[in-house]
């Protein structure tokens, strides 16, 4: 798994490198003024259409630039750059806003030039609307031959323009086959953490194949980042790699629902402030492990469920209200095969919860303080150990 991910990320790297290499674009030398005042919808969709059939770098210098329409970028290869968060920032007035990314490559992958690679960096996007739109949509075509598709984001700041302000939805992305989020930070409206329907999406068609989100904040959203099957043949993607990060003041923290033979998800490091669930997941294989869950009345704070069968909460912080129906980790019927080790229950209803059904599971060396249940045991062929074999 680990030579997996190094190929992986030495991949992206490249083309990261490539990315340097093809030519900039400064929208102001096509006019845009960048002075929070003047409409620059027309000289940036001109420095759009500038960009050569080899792809190109749109480049925000310091500023404030304001837009009246979506950016809809050509089939190529593309990368979106400023001179940082909170200096270079693009300002959509309508809600009709965002980035779009939609090449349609050849089905079969026999193109001269399959590369579709797209990628966004040291910029802030900000809504002066409620409801603003999606701020980055990405999708790529299903393909069955070799095809280079990949989305960079990094060093990026997406938000409204004060804090009633808010885009509909973060990030959405399908069909890429590599993508990479660091160091991002998505906003929704402080006032209602419904407004903004997620943080991060990932829709999956059958190229869909690895997600990697590290050091990346979600605030006042639905949910902190979904997962789910998509179009075609898509059923889900092979992995998504969480590492490090928040999902604060977030209805769901983390909700992964495929049905994918083959994905694995993996979060670890990251700090989920949720009102209804931290993690909710089916994925096949899966590592929870160094966390920092809240969750609030009637919640849990894991719920595994449906196709997941290897599973590993090990040393994670799980802390709810005892007296409000709470539940750290949910283990559902059948032969899941889970492993709860390590962990600290801090004020909830139940500790772990083995539903009706269940078999194969283990869990041990786990604290509980402030359970009324630390741990239900209502399977079979279940093995518990320690502390939370014992009555509260």
């Amino acid at each position: 798994m680990f030579k997996k991910i190094l190929l992986a990320l030495l991949f992206l790297a490249f083309n990261e490198l490539a990315f340097a290499q093809n030519q900039w674009i400064n929208v102001k030398d096509f006019g845009a003024l960048g002075n929070g005042v003047s409409n620059d919808t027309a000289a940036v969709n001109s420095a759009i259409a500038s960009i050569p059939a080899r792809g190109g770098v749109i480049y925000f210098p310091s500023g404030r630039y304001l837009l009246q329409s979506r950016i809809n970028l050509p089939d190529k290869r593309i990368s979106i750059t400023g001179d940082g968060i909170g200096i270079s920032n693009l300002e959509w007035t309508t809600s009709s806003g965002g980035i779009l990314y939609q090449p349609t490559i050849d089905a079969a992958g026999s193109g001269a030039d399959n590369s579709r690679e797209f990628s966004v960096s040291n910029i802030t996007m900000r809504t002066a609307v409620a409801g603003g739109g999606v701020a980055i949509r990405a999708v790529w075509p299903e393909t069955s031959g070799r095809v280079t598709s990949t989305f960079n984001i990094k060093d990026v700041e997406i938000r409204g323009s004060d804090f009633t302000k808010n885009w509909s939805g973060g990030i959405e992305l399908e069909g890429a086959k590599f993508s990479k989020i660091m160091n991002v930070s998505l906003y929704g409206r402080n006032s209602s953490y419904s407004a903004m329907s997620y943080g991060i999406r990932i829709n999956s068609n059958g190229s869909s194949t690895e997600y990697y989100i590290d050091n990346t904040t979600v605030v006042f959203s639905n949910i902190g980042l979904e997962v789910r099957g998509g179009t075609g043949s898509g059923n889900g993607p092979e992995g998504v790699y969480v590492n490090q990060g928040a999902f604060i003041n977030v209805g769901s923290g983390v909700i992964f629902n495929t049905t994918s033979s083959e994905p694995l998800l993996f979060v670890r490091g990251v700090h989920i402030n949720a009102y209804s669930a931290g993690i909710h997941s089916n994925a096949l294989q899966a590592i929870y492990s160094n966390n920092l869950i809240y969750y609030g009345d009637d919640a849990f704070g894991i719920r595994i469920f449906g196709l997941s069968q290897d599973v590993l909460v090990r040393d994670n912080i799980f802390y709810g209200v005892r007296e409000r129906n709470t539940t750290g980790v949910v283990v559902p019927a059948g032969p899941v095969r889970v492993s709860i080790t390590g962990n600290h229950f801090d004020g909830c209803t139940t500790g772990i919860w083995m539903q009706s059904g269940s078999s194969g599971n283990f869990a041990a060396q786990n604290v509980f303080s402030n359970c009324t249940n630390r741990l239900l045991n209502q399977g079979t062929q279940n093995i518990v150990y320690g502390w939370g074999a014992a009555a509260p």
